[in-house]
C-alpha cells in the first residue's frame, strides 16, 4: 500500500478516469447521430421521420437499458470471485469489446448489440467505481469518495464547528470529489470535441465511439495499482491480505 498522500492521488487520477468514461458515452451519441457517414450507413434519407426518430431512440436506448442492468448486477457480480476491481476490468473490456463491435457494424442490430454491450459495461463501471474507491479509501475518506457534493457538506460542517477549512482531511476529499465530478464533465466535453473535429470524415463517427477504448483501458490498467477492497476480502476470510492492507 502506497503512502497516505500517494494514495490519494491515486484515487483522485483512477475516479477521474472513471468519470471521463461515463461522461464521454454520455456526450458521444449526439455528435454522431448528426455525422453524415453515419447518417448514410443507419437512417437514409429515404426513411420517413417516423422511421428515423424510432432507429435514434434505439440507437440511444440500447445503451441506457445495457447500463440500467450493468447498474442493477453490479451488487451481485462485485461480491463474486472477481470481487470490485477484477468487476470494473470486466467492465472496461465490455465497454472495449461493445467499442469494436459498433465501429465495425453494417447494420442496425450490429450496432444495437455494440452499443448495448458497452452499456453493460458502463453501467458496472459507473456503479462499482464509486463503491471501490469508498471501501479502499483511509479511514478519513470513507464515505466521502462517493458523491461530489460531500466535500460542500463537509465544508459546512467544519466551518459550523470552529475546524479550520485548510485540515488537510477536508483538502483530499475535496481532491478526489472534485477530480471526478471535473472529469465526467471533462468526458462529455471531449466526446463534443473530438465528434466537431471528425464531422467531415466519412468514418469520422467510428473515431468518436472508438475514443471510449481510451478511457476504458487507462482505467483498466490503472485499477493495477490500487489494492483489493478490504470489505470483499473480509466476506472471502483473508483476513491476513486485510491486515496488510492496514
Amino acid at each position: 500500500m502506497p503512502g497516505f498522500g500517494d494514495s490519494i492521488t491515486t484515487y483522485a487520477g483512477v475516479a477521474g478516469v472513471g468519470g471521463c468514461l461515463l461522461g464521454y458515452d454520455v456526450g458521444v451519441t449526439s455528435g454522431i447521430l448528426a455525422m453524415d457517414g453515419f447518417k448514410e450507413i443507419f437512417l437514409p434519407a429515404t426513411d420517413d421521420s417516423a422511421v428515423l426518430d424510432e432507429k435514434k431512440g434505439l440507437v440511444t436506448t440500447c445503451l441506457m437499458v445495457g447500463c440500467a442492468i450493468g447498474a442493477l448486477g453490479s451488487s451481485y457480480v462485485a461480491d463474486s470471485k472477481l470481487g470490485r476491481r477484477g468487476t470494473i476490468q470486466v467492465a472496461c473490456a465490455l465497454v472495449i469489446i461493445g467499442a469494436i463491435v459498433q465501429c465495425l457494424s453494417t447494420q442496425l442490430y450490429e450496432l444495437y448489440i455494440g452499443r448495448f454491450v458497452a452499456g453493460l459495461g458502463i453501467g458496472l463501471s459507473s456503479a462499482l467505481t464509486p463503491v471501490f474507491i469508498s471501501e479502499i479509501s483511509p479511514a478519513l475518506l470513507l464515505g466521502c469518495t462517493v458523491y461530489c457534493c460531500c466535500s460542500w457538506f463537509l465544508h459546512v460542517h467544519d466551518v459550523a464547528v470552529g475546524r479550520p477549512c485548510v485540515h488537510q482531511s477536508y483538502q483530499n476529499r475535496c481532491l478526489v470529489c472534485d477530480v471526478a465530478a471535473l472529469c465526467c464533465t471533462g468526458g462529455i466535453a471531449i466526446a463534443f470535441w473530438v465528434g466537431w473535429a471528425v464531422q467531415d470524415f466519412k468514418h469520422g463517427w467510428q473515431w468518436a465511439i472508438a475514443g471510449q477504448v481510451v478511457p476504458a483501458a487507462v482505467l483498466m490498467l490503472s485499477l493495477l495499482l490500487l489494492p483489493r477492497s478490504p470489505r470483499w476480502l473480509v466476506k472471502r476470510g483473508d483476513m491476513q491480505r486485510v491486515r496488510c492492507h492496514n
